[in-house]
């Protein structure tokens, strides 16, 4: 286990925010320094960051009303496919091309032909 603590500024207020997370791992004390630490969770937070912001901000996953059974994780599943599908057919701009199909129903056609 261990103890990062972070301060960053709050541009909107100028004041500085400390917090203290905390990070289990698997990892023995002697074979890991801060900075792989700190590396693992940069690289969470970048996953984490881009792939929710997709998933809520383009396919609105937080508003979603699906919540019984099997429903929420199939719809997951379908916003990854989605996205999945997209970043292979090589676009980067995932909102953008969402409201394409909003416009164009057939720009998925062409997409994937």
């Amino acid at each position: 286990m261990a103890r990062i603590e972070r301060k960053r500024l709050v541009v909107k207020t100028g004041k500085e925010n400390t917090e203290t997370i905390y990070i289990i791992t698997n990892l023995q004390h002697q074979a890991v320094d801060a900075a792989t630490l700190l590396a693992g969770q940069r690289g969470y937070w970048l996953i984490e960051n881009v792939l929710h912001y997709q998933k809520d901000m383009v396919f609105g996953e937080d508003r979603s009303t699906i919540r019984a059974g099997h429903g929420p994780a199939n719809m997951a599943s379908l916003r990854s496919f989605a996205i999945g599908l997209f970043l292979s057919s090589g676009i980067t701009n995932i909102k953008r091309c969402v409201e394409n199909l909003r416009h164009d129903p057939e720009f998925l056609m062409k997409m994937v032909a």
